[in-house]
């Protein structure tokens, strides 16, 4: 028992040694020069006489701030450069500021456009988009929803993924059986095409952890 108990530690050290190796080395090269990324807007708000903004993408989440006359901006993806010359490797594991220059704006999804066209209060659309596709919300809006207790429930989770299989299923039954002959395997054929389309909705948001945790059970069940 004692030999399984120490396998297990030194597997899990091993997995732990290699993980921060690999960041360690990613984080040299992101530091070795000035970068130009593609990162999206999860937060902003104005301090004084500039705006504080806060990043992220696939491999890094950082503050910046900016002295422009920004528009809201929030949840838009953008290029921006880079100064990474100051960071620390701690800081790069978690959260740090890091100065940029040459902001520029992507041009917004058309799926979100087209939600946000639909309702004339901008902070109602940022609920939808949250709810629908992992937005981050206004600082407004999420101050009253956490009074309520209820914050928790726009977070992307399983339970977005339990709700889109099983609307898939139902709405896909009828036509199922309509099409293909009685002897094919329903449950099989169904089950790998919702698993497409919860993969292509795994791309949308951008895979967060918690989706994609959850889309792997789902495939290994």
């Amino acid at each position: 028992m004692r030999k399984w108990n120490l396998l297990i530690f030194s597997l899990f050290f091993l997995l732990f040694f290699f993980s921060i190796g690999f960041r360690y080395l990613e984080y040299k090269n992101f530091t070795s020069k000035t970068q130009f990324i593609t990162a999206k807007i999860i937060n902003q708000y104005k301090k004084k006489n500039y705006w504080v903004l806060k990043l992220k993408n696939n491999q890094v989440t950082f503050y910046t701030t900016s002295r422009e006359d920004l528009k809201d901006i929030l949840n838009y993806k953008v290029e921006v450069g880079v100064i990474t010359k100051h960071i620390k490797f701690l800081d790069y594991l978690t959260t740090f500021y890091a100065p940029t220059f040459n902001l520029g704006l992507l041009e917004k999804p058309k799926y979100k456009e087209f939600i946000e066209k639909q309702h004339k209060d901008k902070y109602i659309a940022n609920i939808f988009n949250a709810l629908f596709f992992g937005d981050s919300l206004y600082y407004k809006t999420r101050q009253e929803l956490s009074s309520l207790g209820i914050s928790h429930l726009l977070a992307l989770s399983g339970l977005h993924l339990v709700v889109i299989s099983g609307f898939l299923y139902l709405l896909l039954t009828s036509i199922y059986d309509f099409l293909f002959p009685p002897y094919r395997n329903r449950n099989i054929d169904l089950g790998f095409f919702i698993l497409g389309i919860l993969f292509l909705y795994l791309y949308l948001v951008d895979f967060p952890a918690s989706l994609v945790r959850s889309f792997i059970m789902e495939v290994l069940a």
